[in-house]
């Protein structure tokens, strides 16, 4: 039987998708053979002090599989590894941990150096496969695996004993989720919702994102941190539609995925999305929309369109749904049960 340790920066308690992603992942593992060292200790920062904390695990728990977190630094410790005792190891690759590091040119031969070494490499979507890709263009592609994130936040997150939301919220209101940074594209829905007409001046705008103080933006813009899933998922179940205008930013940044296009989809809501990664989980024109390019004004159309045409968001919100039900955390583990198992 192989005995598998996760090495990840990011695991929770830490809050934020790529955390929650790898706890899903172990969750519903179907058999106690994988191990997760964290950095709860700090044990795992600086990567050399890393180095030994892994060794150790591995040679304690007779791991003779390693999933490696964060490509960079824990990929380096694991190089080391495979070149002194040829410790297998797969890497995951989630977006912005590849493309912001380019801008260095050590970072740049080291991401190259790992991706090659590595056994396999699991990222969440085609569209970061491709910027795998074009780092690495000799790059083995039948090793790349894409495991894309599946629905955390579900229309069973509400319990009889309904949560309750931070304030009683207007009968029409649109709605984002995820952190406030800037490749999220939140500030051009502010900007798009004062350029709708005045048939929809009574449209209101939630932004719930984990790491952000409570606070009203203005009257029609709402933001609010530390929600529950179960208040999530009432969001979900009353919001018109999603909205998520993700854009690539000059530094690399970019989108990876979209998990909660996903789970809004399991509410019967479409999304407006964005660049990057997003396209893996909408299908546009079918369970959503892709805007390119991402600007104010085709944003502030779009809004309009789908406002003025609720039958049509209807319609996209029972395909998303329909589409969102086949995406499962449990075949995503068979998925990366194979990587180990190969």
């Amino acid at each position: 039987m192989q005995r598998v340790l996760l090495v990840t920066l990011e695991y929770p308690p830490m809050v934020g998708g790529v955390a929650n992603y790898y706890q899903q992942l172990v969750w519903h593992v179907t058999n106690d053979n994988i191990t997760v060292l964290d950095n709860k200790s700090g044990s795992l920062t600086p990567w050399w002090k890393s180095f030994w904390v892994i060794y150790k695990n591995i040679k304690v728990k007779q791991i003779n599989y390693v999933l490696v977190g964060q490509i960079l630094p824990l990929g380096t410790v694991l190089i080391i590894l495979n070149l002194l005792f040829n410790t297998p190891f797969a890497v995951f690759i989630h977006g912005m941990d590849i493309t912001v590091p380019q801008k260095y040119w050590r970072k740049r031969v080291l991401l190259k150096l790992i991706l090659n070494k590595a056994k396999h490499i699991i990222t969440v979507s085609n569209y970061t496969k491709q910027e795998i890709v074009k780092l690495v263009s000799n790059v083995n592609q039948e090793k790349i695996v894409i495991i894309s994130p599946a629905p955390t936040v579900t229309p069973e997150s509400i319990s009889n004993n309904r949560a309750i939301l931070p304030v009683d919220l207007p009968g029409c209101y649109i709605l984002s989720v995820g952190r406030l940074v800037e490749r999220k594209g939140f500030d051009l829905v502010i900007q798009a919702l004062a350029k709708l007409s005045i048939k929809h001046n009574n449209v209101h705008y939630v932004i719930a994102g984990s790491g952000i103080e409570t606070y009203q933006v203005n009257e029609r813009v709402h933001v609010y941190s530390g929600l529950s899933n179960e208040q999530i998922a009432l969001l979900y179940q009353q919001c018109a539609f999603l909205v998520m205008p993700a854009r690539r930013l000059a530094n690399g940044d970019f989108e990876g995925f979209g998990t909660v296009v996903l789970e809004a989809a399991l509410f019967g809501k479409p999304c407006i999305g964005g660049e990057g990664g997003m396209s893996a989980a909408i299908i546009h024109n079918k369970t959503g929309v892709i805007l390119q390019p991402v600007t104010v004004n085709t944003l502030a159309n779009q809004l309009q369109n789908w406002l003025d045409n609720p039958v049509l968001v209807q319609q996209l919100g029972v395909q998303a749904q329909q589409r969102a039900k086949l995406i499962t955390w449990e075949d995503n583990v068979n998925k990366l049960e194979s990587v180990w198992q190969k």
